[in-house]
């Protein structure tokens, strides 16, 4: 309901002043104190994707190995290992794939 309420108002915002003036003032009058961008980027941060860029600067390829390691009615785990020129270099868990994934590439990325 409130997201209805922002876009309606955005709209009329948007009709009665035009788009980068209305880009403005949402950003200025309304978003600026309710949102902090900095804590979306903290808790956004895709460590998989910085960390492959940085193995690809230095031309060295890097292998994931994800396992199932739980599996009950309640929950499920996953287990995440990076590989680089065989050798193990962080692990991670998760309740997705991707998750166990990501705290890897966290774990070898505040290694480095």
């Amino acid at each position: 309901m409130i997201g209805n309420t922002f876009e309606a108002l955005y709209g009329a915002i948007l009709i009665d002043i035009g788009l980068e003036k209305a880009q403005k003032s949402i950003e200025e009058f309304i978003l600026k104190d309710q949102i902090n961008i900095d804590q979306i980027i903290l808790e956004n941060r895709d460590y998989k994707s910085e960390l492959l860029m940085l193995f690809q600067k230095k031309r060295t390829a890097i292998v994931f190995k994800t396992l199932k390691t739980s599996h009950d009615q309640q929950e499920v785990k996953f287990s995440s290992e990076v590989f680089s020129n065989g050798k193990s270099i962080g692990k991670g868990i998760g309740s997705s794939k991707k998750a166990a994934e990501q705290d890897a590439c966290r774990v070898v990325l505040s290694a480095t």
